[in-house]
């Protein structure tokens, strides 16, 4: 039987202490191998070669991607535009409170509620639809009797 050989990839580095030339394998970083020169233990550097960054020549196959170009600053129009959409949704008015967890326990039931209603229709259960449908409007109503 002729048997294959193995192929074994080394990693030299220096020693730290006395430069003399060490072997290591590439997938045991870190590892302590001991300088057969000065008898001292070195560590096995990373395998990963970290190599300086060197840009490329933008060509026809080249992609570069460069910073986004600084704002421009906006117009008194473009402010009054953003200004009264704010506060068209509401988004000038958000208070810095934390939410009611009362009204989050019911918003996320609602969201169940509806689901199950959804899924209920889809298996045609009307048991289902109406229970959780039912469930849905007292959520809701809840909610908008809570909202501030």
């Amino acid at each position: 039987m002729n048997a294959e050989p193995e192929l074994v990839f080394l990693m030299t580095f220096p020693c730290i202490h006395c430069k003399a030339e060490l072997s290591s394998a590439p997938d045991q970083p870190g590892a302590w191998v001991r300088c057969p020169t000065c008898g001292r233990a070195s560590r096995a550097p990373d395998s990963v070669v970290k190599r300086s960054f060197v840009p490329n020549k933008p060509g026809p196959d080249v992609f570069r991607i460069d910073p986004a170009p600084d704002p421009k600053p906006m117009t008194p129009v473009a402010m009054a535009a953003l200004s009264a959409r704010r506060s068209f949704l509401g988004l000038d008015q958000v208070s810095q409170e934390p939410a009611n967890p009362w009204r989050v326990a019911c918003g996320a039931g609602l969201v169940l509620a509806v689901t199950g209603a959804i899924f209920s229709h889809i298996e045609s259960s009307e048991l289902g639809i109406v229970g959780f449908s039912m469930g849905s409007v007292i959520l809701l109503i809840i909610l908008i009797k809570t909202a501030r």
